[in-house]
């Protein structure tokens, strides 16, 4: 059976070990990046399962460099369409916003629940089915 991949991108490793261990253990691939730039780097990647797995994105809105808004614009303008859950400790109405409307599936405060975050993981991955 093909699993379903969860991208985690944040810059705080405990953040990136935390959330990897909680996909793993739902049975699904987790792969973590350091920066939202590490993942476009390895975009060509990216491009190959976007169109057959179910792929989403949990990312930190606040990074060294780009941010989780960033991201969701590089990707867009790759034409990679990938839902993606933004967490963070600074959200407000306008950052909320703008990620809705670059497709975020939603915006959870951190820390998050870990049922909201898996809730949310299921949401993304859903929307993003192939079958």
């Amino acid at each position: 059976m093909v699993s379903d991949i969860v991208l985690i991108v944040d810059d705080d490793q405990m953040v990136r070990e935390s959330v990897s261990a909680l996909v793993e253990s739902l049975g699904m691939e987790a792969r973590a990046y350091a920066s939202a730039e590490r993942l476009l780097d390895d975009s060509l990647w990216l491009e190959s399962v976007v169109p057959t797995r179910r792929v989403c994105i949990v990312s930190d809105l606040r990074m060294t460099g780009m941010s989780g808004t960033d991201l969701q614009a590089a990707l867009a303008a790759r034409k990679l369409r990938v839902p993606t859950i933004i967490v963070s400790g600074f959200a407000d109405v306008s950052v909320t916003v703008k990620a809705m409307r670059l497709g975020a599936i939603t915006v959870l405060e951190k820390p998050c629940e870990t049922a909201q975050l898996v809730a949310a993981i299921h949401e993304a991955l859903a929307a993003n089915s192939k079958g």
